[in-house]
This record gives structure tokens, C-alpha cells and sequence, in this order.
């Protein structure tokens, strides 16, 4: 009985947390990658770290503690991208399939979440024009914004993201995320 209403406890308290986690996020009206894309981009360091070995989803579950179905889901869409090769069998998993100085941040979140866009107008191909993008008078200044964004992220690559940290990370201890849905 007891085991029962730990786990019902448990249950209530992450609810609650993971409710004031949104409703927090709501009030910071900050632009930022989707969590896909951050933890895509910490799958890419840690692949580059390991100096050409072909990683599991369960080795990469361990250094990064990031849900081996999250992590599934993100190599599939960055071997779309052509960022991952996969390799099949019993010592199968994935590695980088360019140079970490080759493959840029843009790279990266662009193979998870498509063209990066501040705004509708500021993405040439859209399927949902804005109602106001004939008569705007910012959509310029968005455009500019959106370019040095894109500009930005493709000049910072896997390899200046891994020099910063000066070391392996095996020892983060960072909470589980599951991205199965």
C-alpha cells in the first residue's frame, strides 16, 4: 500500500513540477532552440568527444542521461540530415559524419526543427503568409534579424563547442528527459 501512494505522490509532484516549469517558460518571453535541437546539438559534441568511435543510443543514454528514445528519435532526424551515419549489428550505433569543424550549429538545428525563422514573413517559404506582410513596415528589420541569427549559428561549428569545454563529461549527472512523443 504504501509503494502505491509513493508512487502516486511522485506522480503528483512531478505534475506539479513540470506544470511550473511551463508556466514559468510562458512568462520568459526569450527566443531559444527547441529542446530537440539543444540536446541534438550536446549528442553532436559528445559523438565528436569520442574521437571517431560509433556510439549506441544506450552509451550516448549514459554520457548524456538524455532518454535513449529521445535519443533515437533525434539521430534519426540528424541522419536525414546526413550530420550522423548509422551503422547496423551487434556493434552498430552512430558517429558524425563529417568533421566536427565541418558541421555547424545552423546544421544542426536546422535537421531538427527545418529553416530557423524569427517570424512568418522572415522565411521565404511559408505556407501561412501573415495577414499584414504586404503593408509591413518591420518586415525588413525581421529579415535582418533572421539573416545575422542564421549568419551567427553557421559560423560557430561542433568542434568550437567541444574546445570550450575542455574535457570529457561523463560524470554529468543531469536529470532524464524523454522526448518519445
Amino acid at each position: 500500500m504504501r509503494t502505491e501512494n509513493s508512487t502516486i505522490d511522485r506522480q503528483v509532484i512531478d505534475l506539479i513540477i513540470s506544470t511550473s516549469i511551463v508556466l514559468i517558460e510562458e512568462r520568459l518571453k526569450v527566443v531559444r532552440l527547441s529542446r530537440l535541437s539543444d540536446y541534438a546539438i550536446v549528442l553532436m559534441c559528445e559523438m565528436a568527444a569520442s574521437q571517431d568511435k560509433t556510439l549506441s543510443a544506450r552509451k550516448l543514454h549514459e554520457t548524456t542521461h538524455i532518454s535513449q528514445s529521445g535519443i533515437v528519435k533525434i539521430l534519426k532526424m540528424l541522419a536525414n540530415g546526413g550530420l550522423v551515419t548509422s551503422l547496423r549489428g551487434a556493434r552498430g550505433g552512430y558517429s558524425i559524419a563529417s568533421e566536427p569543424k565541418e558541421i555547424s550549429i545552423l546544421d544542426i538545428v536546422q535537421a531538427i526543427d527545418g529553416p530557423i525563422s524569427m517570424t512568418l514573413c522572415s522565411h521565404q517559404a511559408t505556407d501561412n503568409p501573415c495577414m499584414f506582410e504586404a503593408r509591413c513596415t518591420a518586415k525588413s528589420g525581421w529579415g535582418t534579424v533572421n539573416s545575422a541569427l542564421q549568419d551567427t549559428l553557421s559560423h560557430f561549428s561542433v568542434a568550437d563547442f567541444i574546445a570550450t569545454h575542455g574535457g570529457h563529461h561523463a560524470n554529468n549527472k543531469g536529470a532524464q528527459h524523454d522526448f518519445s512523443a
